[in-house]
């Protein structure tokens, strides 16, 4: 599941259908019907069949959303999926009993994927490009089959030399990240773009980082901007802010740190996983004509990111009200907001917290909880912590160095490592 998880997160669609099934099925975790219909979505938005008829049954059923008749009715339009429920075809070449009988076998409680596999291989005999584009999927995530990426590739590239955009797309991934073949930027590129001429989001912000970065194709902003402003207007986070970007760069257009500041904040107020720190503190910093070049504005950003989970800012935070620079210093502030970040296991905020500990600062000098906090951040590395440590035992009896170290293991126990 970890890297369906990651290929999820980096807008992998098949990926996202398959956690989708995982929480629709309970399959070695928690049955969540909430979860199954948000991956079923991310992949639906990006045009996969499955996804979209799935999500369209949730919308049906009521799992995990309310009931709403309208919004099935719309995603099993969009999946191309037709049922008795619709009673029309949409193309003539469409065989609807064949597509019944793989619909039926793919929503049935105990899905029979080897059942709809075989409808499908009838379906596609037709030139039926969705079920092409099927097939190719459940070769690839092993449904119904063993997992056989060259018949994915097969069967992906036969729906997108007829234009299917999701096969277009699938083929860039694979491509890209060189999954069951060698990596070919240029490949990727190539399918990426035909994808994202036919709209598909995630395409279109694939194809301009590889502009920007120069991958598969020449380096070239203007076309890199060009396809993150078509994603970005339909609101794929990632593009909404390598947009920003570049406005706050000045690579491949005007520099405009008042444009890059609110593709920042549309991009975090989506709240999706892969919106990092990093862009809260490009949207903090974003130069000095931006409103948050305030050093107090700057700090009061950081705490709204803090309560949005981003523990670093924690760190941010602790480290801007301990800075002689800060006119508002204040210990007392930063050893809170370095304790948050250091029971949350980043090093240099354990470190920070045991030097106030040693230092005094804000709170009565403690060898024991000093040493507490550096020796956590020496036993992840951290190379200050491992030489403070040593200096800070010499300070310290063979009792509180006992006592300080067990300490230690029970918060590293309770606390992860950053």
């Amino acid at each position: 599941m970890k890297w369906y998880m990651l290929a999820a997160h980096q807008g992998y669609a098949p990926a996202q259908y398959t956690l989708g099934l995982i929480y629709d099925n309970g399959d070695g975790i928690e049955k969540d019907s909430s979860e199954a219909r948000k991956w079923y979505k991310n992949a639906a938005i990006q045009g996969l069949a499955e996804a979209q008829n799935n999500l369209a049954v949730m919308y049906e059923e009521g799992l995990g959303v309310a009931r709403d008749f309208d919004s099935a009715r719309e995603w099993y339009w969009k999946s191309e999926h037709f049922t008795e429920k619709l009673g029309v075809a949409k193309e003539d070449n469409y065989d609807l009993n064949i597509m019944n009988k793989a619909y039926d076998a793919g929503k049935a409680v105990v899905k029979d994927y080897n059942e709809a596999l075989k409808w499908y291989k009838l379906a596609a005999i037709q030139g039926l490009a969705v079920s092409r584009h099927n097939i190719g999927a459940m070769y690839e995530l092993g449904l119904g089959t063993e997992p056989d990426i060259a018949k994915a590739l097969k069967w992906y590239r036969l729906a997108a030399e007829q234009g299917f955009g999701p096969s277009q797309y699938n083929l860039g991934v694979i491509y890209d990240f060189g999954k069951g073949v060698k990596a070919d930027p240029v490949k990727a590129a190539k399918w990426y773009k035909l994808a994202a001429e036919q709209g598909q989001a995630q395409a279109q912000y694939n194809i301009g980082d590889m502009y920007e970065l120069g991958l598969g194709v020449s380096k070239d902003y203007l076309k890199a901007r060009r396809w993150y402003q078509l994603a970005a207007e339909q609101g794929q986070a990632n593009a909404q802010y390598n947009l920003g970007s570049l406005y706050d760069s000045g690579n491949g257009v005007a520099k405009n740190p008042s444009r890059a500041r609110k593709l920042y904040d549309q991009a975090i107020k989506q709240g999706h996983d892969e919106i990092d720190f990093k862009l809260w503190a490009r949207r903090a910093f974003s130069t000095q004509e931006s409103n948050y070049s305030d050093y107090a504005d700057a700090r009061n950003s950081y705490r709204d990111i803090a309560e949005h989970g981003h523990v670093k800012a924690n760190i941010t935070i602790g480290l801007m009200y301990n800075s002689k620079n800060n006119m508002q210093q204040d210990y007392i502030k930063a050893r809170k907001w370095y304790t948050l970040a250091a029971k949350q296991g980043y090093a240099l905020a354990q470190f920070n917290l045991g030097t106030m500990y040693d230092q005094g600062k804000s709170v009565t000098r403690d060898y024991v909880q000093a040493y507490t906090w550096i020796n956590l951040a020496a036993a992840q590395g951290l190379d200050e912590a491992l030489k403070t440590k040593e200096v800070l035992a010499k300070s310290m009896t063979p009792e509180e160095i006992e006592e300080a170290r067990k300490l230690s293991k029970e918060l590293m126990i309770k606390s992860p490592t950053k």
